[in-house]
This record gives structure tokens, sequence and C-alpha cells, in this order.
């Protein structure tokens, strides 16, 4: 999507916009230009152009936000004090397919530092559509900072046969509105999409009181009290378009530079033969490591000298030094340095950054609490979209409760916290309900529930124990 719409929003919002959108391409695979702007500030157009096209395979942001993104690796855990609200809630979420782009919302929300879901009704069924915060302007009240009363989401609609940048504008601050206008707001294109108003009294999106309720909510990854936070680990992003810079510097290296630059002094290759492709047939000859090249002499009475220098570059020692820069930014974004690991052996990728597992779910903890909050207000619009759209007996729209799954224990792990859980219970530290908790990946309440089973199975079969 083009632009050009940022003139119609102020100079903060164009910014944060700008290096939003930035983010978003790095994560969706189309910063190639962003690369090569990256590079021509270090080297000149002749080399970028002697360089080749640039590799996107070192995408140190992407890397670190998808590994973090791990919240989401198995479903949520939805309840509510009413078993049929809990099922009916859990049905029209699956149904909607939220959970299942979790993991890509997730990456969004931690690359972004936000990203708003927009919630309709469509076809007898909840849709739940990701909207990037690059696409977006929103409004706050002093008293609730983080939380938008008014959004404008640029979108691309189809009018009358061509494609055309529209925004939608849905506000609760004071009468509510919803209006679909041209993306410098001049026009109202509300009754050309929709049919009529859906402003004021017409506004569709109530709660069962007949508040109105904003269709769109916002996820923070760690919550700072302001509505965006869009600057958070820029470190990172210009640091990965660095590390891709270098790593083209690198693949040069490799190519051009990684073995003795080899000359000779008054002698020519014999069998030289003209290049009819080049201008004014340059003469050249093929060679490769395995061949033999005869030299004859150009002035058969003067001496005849051939030597070599040095590799001009060692692509082991610049590899490892892009490495350790690569694994410095990273710590700087959600992580600290005990939290990446660095495997020349990984088959993957020749120079990934990996996050250990155990930082992964120290990561997903410090993610949970605003993931929690917009979960919790998805579930809530989820709900009063079904109660005033479906036609089905009214759900519950508030006081339900989210439960993340955490990440399994791999089989190193597990073997690790049975040999320490076995230390401490010698030692009589040891919980069976938290280890049985950890292990299983529940709750300690639903391990003081196992337990309690596995106790009466043991008695009633006989096996011993109390």
């Amino acid at each position: 999507m083009t632009t050009h719409y940022l003139r119609s929003v102020t100079m903060s919002d164009r910014a944060r916009m700008q290096e939003s959108a930035k983010r978003r391409r790095l994560l969706e695979g189309v910063w190639e230009q962003d690369l090569i702007e990256a590079m021509s500030q270090y080297i000149s157009a002749e080399q970028l152009a002697a360089w080749g096209r640039p590799a996107l395979s070192a995408n140190t942001f992407r890397s670190v936000c998808t590994q973090l993104a791990v919240l989401y690796q198995q479903p949520p855990v939805l309840d509510h004090s009413d078993p049929t609200s809990a099922q009916r809630i859990r049905d029209i979420t699956d149904a909607s397919g939220c959970w299942s782009e979790a993991p890509q919302f997730q990456r969004l929300v931690i690359g972004q530092r936000e990203c708003f879901r927009r919630l309709d009704w469509s076809n007898g069924r909840l849709q739940v559509r990701i909207v990037p915060v690059d696409l977006v302007t929103a409004e706050s009240s002093p008293d609730r900072p983080s939380e938008p009363h008014t959004v404008h989401e640029y979108r691309a609609r189809d009018l009358d046969g061509e494609e055309v940048l529209t925004r939608d504008v849905l506000s609760i601050h004071g009468e509510p509105v919803y209006r679909i206008e041209t993306a410098d707001g001049r026009q109202d294109l509300t009754e050309r999409f929709l049919g009529q108003s859906y402003s004021g009294a017409a506004y569709p999106y109530r709660d069962r009181d007949g508040v109105p309720v904003l269709p769109y909510v916002l996820t923070h990854a760690i919550p700072t009290g302001k509505l965006f936070d869009a600057y958070e680990g820029s470190e990172l992003v210009s640091g990965t378009l660095t590390v891709a810079a270098l790593f083209v510097h690198w693949r040069h290296v490799v190519f051009d530079a990684s073995w003795p630059q080899r000359y000779a002094i008054n002698a020519v290759p014999s069998g030289l033969t003209a290049d009819p492709t080049k201008e004014e047939h340059a003469t050249f000859i093929p060679t490769d490591p395995a061949s033999l090249l005869l030299l004859e002499p150009r002035n058969p009475d003067s001496p005849t000298t051939v030597g070599q220098f040095q590799p001009g570059g060692d692509p082991v020692t610049v590899g490892d030094a892009i490495h350790s820069y690569a694994a410095a930014l990273a710590g700087e974004f959600d992580l600290t340095p005990a939290d990446i690991a660095r495997s020349h052996a990984d088959s993957r990728s020749g120079y990934a950054i990996h996050v250990i597992r155990d930082s992964q779910r120290q990561a997903s903890k410090r993610y949970e609490t605003g993931h929690r909050a917009g979960d919790l207000q998805l579930l809530r619009i989820a709900a009063i979209l079904q109660n005033r759209f479906s036609g089905e007996p009214e759900i519950a729209e508030d006081r339900y409760s989210i439960r993340y799954q955490p990440i399994p224990l791999s089989v190193e792990e597990r073997k690790t916290r049975i040999e320490e859980y076995k230390v401490r219970a010698e030692l009589g530290t040891a919980s069976v309900v938290q280890f049985l908790s950890e292990m299983e990946g529940i709750t300690e309440e639903e391990a003081r529930d196992r337990l309690e089973v596995i106790r009466q199975d043991r008695i009633r079969y006989g096996i011993g124990g109390q």
C-alpha cells in the first residue's frame, strides 16, 4: 500500500507509522529497498553495483521476534463461571481463526510493540482481522492513555471497479461514530459501502446495556501507559540493516577476496582469446583452481616476475565478528546476552541467532500481561457481537478468564528437572505439586486433582501408598 495517505496525518503520527511500516517490512520479508538504502551509507554506488543484489537471508530482527512469539504455540484455555458461556466463547473464537493466527499476531505485537485486531460479525460468525499499527491513527483520553477511544484505519477498497484508499473512522468518544471516508477525510463514503449511516443512534457496536464499544482491540507487547511505543527496540531495527549489509560484505569477501591475489610483471597468459560480448573485444582466458596457467614474457629481453598478495579478507574472522555484533544487538531487545545461543554447527542457518528455550519462557511471562489484557478485551467484544448479531441466546459479556499454556519441556530439560527434584526431595524441600505442574504444563490446582486421582488409583488397584 502506498503511503501518500500520510500527508493527512500529524508529523508525529507520520514518523511513528513510517517506523512501524519499516518494522513490518522486515517481518514480512519485503525489506530489500531498506537494505539497499542502508548499504548506500557505507559504500559507493559503483561498489554496490559490483557486489550485486543484496541477500535478505540475515534478518536478526525477524529471527528474534519470531522466536519470542511463543505465547500461542498452543491455543489458550478459555473459561467462565457459566459453562455455557465458556463453551460458546470457545466455539466462536475458534471458528474465527483468531488463535490459529495468534503466533503471527504476536510477532507483530513484539516487533511493532502494539497491534490492533478488528472484530466484526459477518455471514453468521465472528470475524477477527489483524490490523498493523502502521495503518492506524488513534486517540485516547488522559485518564486512560493506553486505551483508544477513536481509531482511523486506512484500507484499500474496490469502488466502481477501481481500488481506492479509504479510512474507517470509529469513535466512542461522545456521540459514537462509524464512517468510511476517503483517505484524506474530505468525502464521506459510508452509504456507498454500507448502504446507510451508522453513526449516532444507529451505531451498531453496543453491549447489552446499549453502551457503545469499539470493535478494535489494541494489544501492547509491554504495558507502558502510552497508546503507542513505536520506537522501543529501534537499536535492533537499525542494527539488523547494518548486520545484513555486513553480511553482503562478507559474501563479497568469500567470492572475491578470500584467496591470494596473484600478479605478474612482464608476463601475459598464453592462449588469450577475444570476448565478442565485451566492448573493444577485451581478451580473457578461463581459469579455475585446478587449471595450469601458462605465462609468456611480454618483452623477452626483460626479466619476468610472478608473485601474489595475501587474501584480501578472512571469511571466518569477518563472519565471527558479524555474529558477535548481531548477538549483542539481540541482547538490546527484550533479551540479555545470556538468553542467546549460537552454534556454528546448526544446519538451519549459518549465521542465525537462537534464543534458548528457558529464555523464551521468561520472555513469554513478560508478554503475558499485555496480551492477557488484549485477549480479555477481545473475548468481551466477541461476546457482545455474539449477543447483538447472532440471534442466539445471550451469553456473558465479561468476567472471562484466559490461561496460556507453557512451552513444553524438551527431553534434556525434563531430565534436568527430574534430577533436581530427586535431590530436593531427599532434602525435604521439593513440592510434588509444583513438580507435576511444571512437568505437565498444568496449573497447581490441576496438579493437586491429578495427584489425588493417582493416590486413589494406587489404593484401589493395590499398588500401595496413601
